[in-house]
């Protein structure tokens, strides 16, 4: 008797190809929108968590109040400062960073925005995290290595630059040293000398956050509090802290993408409400017919329950289809957020949580309609619809 629903069901779909079609490609189209942001949030997620890991045993020091590096900024000579404080048997190396956000964009409809970093050639390499270099060389002069960079993978990837090309930043030509790459979000910064960074952006001995590497995670609390009794204005965080008072962006880029997943996928629901209600609709005569033979409620809703839920899995495997070619052929797969270059991928766990998702929202959108009808007497239901 099930095999029978089914062969019905089976039947119902075939009869109006179009519609079905043009619902099933609907239903792919919220999908892939809900993969390419759910990547994406993944993809923060698991950048931040490895940046963090990479920054194990340092501390960052910046401005009490100003815990963004993008707008901390302190005096250089407070390296020297902390170097003289702090026990040197506590500490690896301390180095001074300068991070800006550099509007590159050619015109309003070109918009590009760069993270750069200004780095103490003398030191950057004692406390940054690890990375590979690629092709070239290290910038390891302040002197000769003014008007050159290094730059991350992504950036290289992105702009199609390698080693002995040009990039502008700001109408200021920089000759590319060297590209590395630590698979973190490093990799879509671009490295340049202390002195060429803080011109390029007005900050003349200035760096926006310090960082130290300790010996020993026993002397963290020990470093931190030296830093703090000695240099005034500043506040200490380890790696794993620092991500934590950082996380508001990342919050409010993940509360973005649930809201606007969240409006997708009610529009997938009432996009099948429509169609099954249409569909059912057609179909009254049918449906009473069934009733009058004695066909119970429960039948009939399994009918038309198994039509709902199969359009629904059949958009969403046509959603991960197109997902997985939007992001691996059409390159969608890079995006570019708050200065970084984010590479997102769809993987097998995100592919079978959409199609499941997808088969609940046809489930969701055609239950209404369904359990309606079937309620309804087969006289009701011949006579007048709805």
């Amino acid at each position: 008797m099930k095999l029978g629903f089914l062969f019905i069901s089976i039947r119902d779909l075939k009869s109006k190809k179009l519609r079905n079609a043009i619902t099933v490609i609907g239903i792919a189209g919220i999908i892939v929108s809900y993969i390419v942001m759910i990547a994406a949030a993944n993809t923060m997620d698991t950048l931040v968590e490895q940046t963090s890991v990479a920054y194990d045993y340092r501390l960052f020091v910046m401005k009490r109040g100003k815990e963004d590096p993008t707008v901390s900024q302190m005096p250089e000579w407070y390296v020297k400062k902390i170097e003289r404080v702090v026990n040197p048997e506590y500490i690896d190396g301390v180095s001074g960073f300068l991070w800006w956000m550099v509007d590159n964009s050619t015109n309003d409809d070109d918009s590009e925005f760069l993270t750069m970093r200004g780095l103490q050639v003398d030191s950057y390499k004692q406390v940054i995290e690890k990375y590979e270099i690629i092709a070239g060389e290290e910038l390891s002069d302040a002197q000769k290595d003014r008007n050159y960079c290094m730059i991350g993978i992504n950036v290289a990837e992105k702009h199609g630059k390698t080693v002995g090309n040009t990039i502008v930043l700001k109408e200021h030509t920089f000759t590319i040293k060297g590209i590395f790459s630590a698979s973190t979000i490093i990799d879509s910064e671009i490295w340049l000398t202390m002195r060429d960074a803080q011109n390029l952006v007005g900050k003349l001995h200035k760096v926006s956050l310090i960082v130290v590497k300790v010996t020993d995670h026993d002397y963290v609390e020990d470093v931190r509090r030296q830093i703090e009794d000695n240099i005034r204005g500043v506040v200490v965080f380890e790696a794993d802290e620092y991500m934590d008072a950082n996380a508001e962006a990342l919050d409010s880029f993940r509360g973005v993408i649930l809201a606007v997943s969240m409006i997708a996928l009610v529009a997938a629901i009432l996009g099948m409400m429509n169609t099954m209600t249409m569909t059912l609709r057609e179909r009254r005569h049918d449906i009473g017919i069934m009733k009058s033979v004695g066909v119970s409620n429960k039948s009939i809703a399994l009918i038309y329950a198994v039509e709902a839920v199969f359009l629904g899995f059949l958009g969403g495997i046509v959603g991960v289809i197109l997902g997985f070619f939007m992001l691996n052929i059409f390159g969608v797969s890079n995006v570019e957020l708050a200065g970084y270059l984010i590479s997102i991928n769809l993987t097998y766990q995100l592919a079978f949580e959409s199609v499941i998702i997808s088969t609940i929202l046809g489930l969701i959108g055609g239950l209404y309609p369904i359990t309606k009808i079937s309620r309804k007497r087969a006289l009701d239901i011949l006579q007048k619809f709805g």
